[in-house]
């Protein structure tokens, strides 16, 4: 049974609906893979679990960057609460990633560690890896 039924229909409607981007479907997970302004961004939805993940590699660089939103709490909670609150979260940050400008920055150059950064406002602020904004 999956457990993350709408918040991975939020990835399914966002490629649906936005060029450069597609759905993978994989055997315990899905994946959206989002290209834009030479990186991608690969934002996955395990099955069963409620956390999220999201990779983002600038190739020309050669930096990646990464987080994992967990909804440590879901064991005391009820599963359809958790996926609708995942489903919010996915949705305001992949609207982030379509509209705002965005950059990568080399965060530890020894490690190839970079940090996605969204404009938000005339500031730069961090997006990956970071919380998401209030």
């Amino acid at each position: 049974m999956i457990a993350t039924v709408e918040a991975q229909g939020v990835l399914r409607t966002f490629a649906s609906k936005v060029a450069e981007c597609n759905v993978v479907e994989q055997q315990n997970a899905v994946e959206l893979v989002v290209r834009r302004n030479g990186l991608v961004i690969t934002i996955t939805v395990p099955h069963e679990v409620f956390e999220w993940f999201v990779d983002v590699e600038d190739r020309a660089a050669g930096l990646k960057a990464h987080d994992w939103y967990d909804y440590a709490r879901y064991e005391s909670g009820r599963a359809s609460n958790f996926d609708r609150e995942m489903a919010a979260d996915l949705r305001s940050f992949i609207e982030n990633i379509a509209e705002r400008p965005l950059r990568m920055i080399d965060a530890d150059p020894r490690k190839s560690s970079g940090v996605l950064e969204w404009q938000q406002d005339g500031t730069w602020a961090a997006a990956v890896p970071a919380a998401l904004p209030e």
